[in-house]
């Protein structure tokens, strides 16, 4: 860990950043800083600013440019941090793969130079990322030098943070803001750690720091009952937040403000995207090409426990689960007659198994299903990869243990593998033997992008995208091309038509990943998961329950402002997933893949800005009953 003490006086810079009621003014800073500045490290910035001729913005000129000094830097990793720049607003950028174009917009510009003009400065906060990613650890085993070393380092940034980070207001409006919003996101990697370590139980006592000090006035949070050096560092933390307007002190002791209590309440909002910092306390090296910087696989690059707890707490996330209650499980386990519902719901990728439990209690208690469990028991199945989400989830599934009607199994289960997953849920022998895949409601939360991807190359995207386009309805075709903005003409289609048709769909996928640093075509992202979508179908009869995270297409904020970016967390979703080799595309994008997979969605949910869905999608053999039959005259009436 390194300690650097700054001069820096307080120019009163951060009062202009207190109380903005956008999180996503912190949440974008965790990914955008540590990019830029490993960028910046790495002398990749100023080539930008040699836009003097059509050539060299060109990226596939532009990386080899690059590889000059950084031979073993890939072209994903690199389009991926442009691309975080780009929803950032900083970078204008068409993703054409290798043949990509991209500049500076005219905010980037700005940016860049009062980025580089206190470099020194923010690289201070930079060096620190390593052990704020490991904070729970560092409080919970108390080692006496590293929290000394701790306290340090917060006091000396938030010093730095109090100084605006050496961002001085300057006469230019417009460079005045985005200095603010970069001094705000330099806070962030402050700011949402320490957040996120007070919101969460059991690390400093079986309450969170927030409910110890939330009923205030009158309930003094007992800082001296801690030991030194960890007192100290509490108190250094709390100082960080008084500064930032969250909480406030008096004699009487701590209590959080209005604003701090609005944090508190949503602070697992925080937990996803802190749950990576580790990814960009590595950053710098992982963008010059090293290849031991971390394992993905073995989840060395996020804090799995703190991701869990973000993905499963978060308020949009409850939002949804109740969404998925209302309009899924309603249908399907209240309004069907009992012999026809499913046996019971499967969640692949279940996490810590809250989800899962919230449906089983909605089931239980609100529906006919619940009150016939005697006849027609409820079976419950939690499916992960990662053995830390199955412990978790076995923990929260066990209320149910010994309820009558109500069977449970935690399982370790690979989504892109739906036939193994079958074949393990026969091995449990429920329902007399009968119960398989097919018996289950699926539900799929925050998953798929997190996949193993199985289609290589262009050419296997090709065969992919035929097979799909020759067994799917063509009106089902003709609904979802036209939602991504493609004209093509109606059916039925000569052979001339069909070729257009099929250049279309190639077309409507737009944005390429990175998969361990290699450049993946946005065409093989979309057919992949058509491909996945695809092995699932035939064990849906009761469809498939997705939530995804999204990001926007370019055509949709190249040259927006920075005003997106207060209420959009696409520069902080992209950001933290592409590194980890995670699929992400824009929602219209994802339901094309459905559509072309062989589903139609019967109910979604979109959040304001598009960045995250929910869709109960059913085989589109119960929608487009007949080929001259348009899915909305069928969908007025319900499947």
């Amino acid at each position: 860990m390194s300690v650097i003490r700054s001069d820096a006086t307080s120019v009163n810079f951060s009062r202009r950043l207190a109380n903005n009621p956008h999180i996503y003014q912190w949440l974008n800073g965790i990914a955008v800083i540590p990019i830029w500045h490993a960028l910046h490290q790495l002398d990749v910035l100023p080539l930008l600013r040699l836009g003097d001729g059509e050539e060299r913005l060109r990226f596939r000129n532009f990386l080899k440019r690059v590889q000059e000094k950084h031979p073993a830097m890939r072209a994903g990793c690199l389009l991926g941090a442009f691309r975080t720049l780009t929803f950032q607003g900083w970078l204008s950028l068409e993703d054409c793969g290798l043949d990509t174009r991209l500049e500076l917009t005219r905010e980037g510009t700005m940016a860049l130079a009062l980025l580089d003009r206190t470099a020194t400065t923010i690289s201070i906060a930079i060096a620190e990322i390593a052990w704020l990613s490991r904070l729970p650890d560092i409080v919970v085993n108390a080692n006496e030098s590293g929290v000394a070393n701790c306290t340090a380092a917060i006091r000396n940034l938030a010093e730095l943070s109090s100084a605006g980070w050496e961002l001085l207001p300057t006469s230019d409006d417009d460079q005045d803001a985005v200095s603010v919003q970069i001094a705000r996101y330099v806070d962030a990697l402050i700011l949402c750690p320490v957040l996120v370590l007070f919101a969460r139980p059991g690390l400093l006592g079986e309450l969170s720091v927030f409910e110890m000090i939330k009923g205030r006035p009158g309930a003094d949070w007992p800082l001296q009952s801690y030991a030194e050096p960890l007192g100290s560092l509490l108190t250094a933390m709390l100082e960080f937040l008084q500064d930032q307007g969250v909480v406030v002190s008096d004699d009487e002791g701590w209590s959080l403000t209005d604003e701090g209590k609005s944090l508190a309440s949503e602070a697992a909002n925080f937990g996803v995207v802190t749950s990576y910092l580790n990814t960009f306390a590595h950053f710098r090296d992982y963008l010059a090409g090293a290849s031991d910087v971390f394992d993905v696989d073995l989840d060395e690059h996020v804090d799995r426990a703190l991701n869990i707890w973000g993905s499963s707490g978060s308020t949009t996330a409850k939002a949804i689960r109740q969404n998925i209650c209302e309009c899924v499980l309603t249908t399907l386990f209240d309004e069907l007659p009992l012999d026809e519902q499913p046996l019971g719901i499967a969640d692949m990728g279940c996490g810590d198994g809250r989800a899962l439990a919230e449906f089983a209690e909605f089931v239980i208690e609100g529906t006919q299903r619940g009150k016939n469990l005697a006849s027609h028991p409820l079976h419950l199945v939690g499916a992960d990869i990662s053995p830390i989400s199955r412990a978790a989830a076995s923990r929260n599934l066990k209320r149910f243990a010994g309820r009558k009607g109500v069977m449970t199994a935690v399982i370790e289960g690979d989504v892109s593998d739906p036939s193994a997953f079958d074949r393990a849920l026969r091995s449990l022998h429920w329902d007399e033997g009968r119960a398989n895949a097919s018996s289950f409601l699926h539900t799929q939360l925050f998953l798929l992008h997190d996949r193993r991807r199985l289609i290589d190359d262009c050419e296997q995207a090709s065969e992919e995208l035929n097979i799909a386009i020759s067994r799917t309805s063509p009106f089902a075709i003709e609904d979802a091309i036209s939602s991504v903005g493609k004209d093509i003409p109606p059916p039925p289609w000569s052979e001339s038509e069909s070729g257009k048709v099929g250049a279309e769909i190639v077309n409507a996928f737009t944005t390429s990943c990175c998969d361990r640093g290699e450049l993946v075509p946005a065409v093989v992202v979309g057919a992949d998961l058509i491909a996945l979508l695809e092995r699932w179908r035939s064990y849906a009869p009761f469809g498939i329950v997705i939530v995804e995270p999204h990001v926007p297409r370019l055509d949709e904020i190249n040259g927006s402002n920075r005003d997106r970016t207060q209420v959009d967390p696409a520069p902080a979703v992209w950001g933290v997933h592409f590194p980890s080799n995670q699929f992400l595309m824009p929602f219209v994008e994802f339901e094309l893949a459905l559509s072309l997979a062989g589903f139609s969605t019967v109910e979604r949910w979109n959040s304001a800005t598009g960045g995250l869905s929910m869709t109960w999608s059913v085989s589109s053999e119960l929608v487009y009953r007949t080929v001259a039959m348009p899915s909305a005259l069928v969908l007025e009436h319900g499947l």
